[in-house]
């Protein structure tokens, strides 16, 4: 097994330590800090710098991680990339603005996925017998 797949296994295990995907956050590889990023158990402050990594699956992977805090969504809602704020549109905890800003994107792919959310739906059921 090569240093960088031995690498990668360790970083998508949830059971890695948080210091052990510390250090592997900072790798030179993108892929490293890719998976990484995917990890649900990757400590916060972590997927912070993460978002910021000018990799875009790294980026990509902490818009779709379960635990990125919304402050962190919001400011990748605003990336430049739209693949990067489709995957924003998908994830629970995008705050609702945000989703609101999405949604009155040109892009009908990222529209679906605000519509998709479950953040959306939840507000719809809560509002149908206001209708």
């Amino acid at each position: 097994m090569k240093e960088d797949d031995f690498k990668i296994k360790v970083a998508e295990n949830p059971y890695t330590p948080a210091n052990i995907l510390a250090e592997l956050a900072r790798d030179k590889s993108n892929s490293i800090r890719a998976y990484v990023a995917l990890n649900p158990n990757t400590p916060v402050d972590i997927l912070v710098e993460l978002a910021r990594d000018e990799d875009f699956f790294t980026r990509r992977f902490t818009a779709e991680n379960p635990n990125t805090p919304a402050d962190i969504l919001v400011e990748l809602a605003r990336d430049e990339d739209p693949d990067i704020r489709y995957f924003v549109a998908k994830n629970r905890n995008t705050p609702l603005d945000s989703l609101i800003k999405l949604a009155m994107s040109g892009d009908e792919d990222i529209r679906q996925e605000v519509i998709n959310n479950p953040t959306i739906r939840e507000l719809a059921e809560l509002l149908k017998p206001l209708l």
